[in-house]
């Protein structure tokens, strides 16, 4: 039968840490990336997920290339010269009230294409290109 003396059972006591919480005074090292969604991360994990969005929304950011066309005189036909060299975008018209709304589309070349509107109007073309 071994015996343990009251001072090093108060020494494990103070060692270790509660259920509750606590303060850790030295390094605390994990063993790998996490593989449910209430483990602890380690910094190189967290370091690499964070460059891989910032990677993936420059990537977005850079994909696309939004530009707007205004008409302020009353036209029922616009002519969007937007000089990408593509006609692949999507466009948004809106109205003089920012309202979007739909009419026809006609593609003259790859830097231009027509709105075709019912009754002169005047607002804004937004075009998405790099879709």
């Amino acid at each position: 039968m071994s015996i343990i003396n009251t001072a090093e059972i108060q020494k494990l006591k103070k060692a270790k840490l509660d259920k509750k919480g606590g303060t850790l005074t030295g390094s605390l090292y994990l063993q790998g990336d996490p593989t449910d969604n209430f483990e602890a991360v380690n910094k190189g994990y967290l370091d690499t997920e964070v460059n891989r969005i910032e990677t993936t929304v420059s990537t977005i950011n850079g994909a696309f290339n939004i530009s707007r066309f205004d008409f302020n005189t009353p036209s029922s036909v616009w002519v969007v010269q937007h000089n990408m060299g593509t006609t692949r975008f999507s466009e948004k018209l809106l109205d003089s009230n920012n309202r979007p709304f739909f009419a026809g589309i006609e593609i003259i070349d790859e830097n231009t294409f027509r709105v075709h509107l019912s009754e002169l109007t005047t607002g804004a073309v937004e075009v998405s290109f790099g879709i």
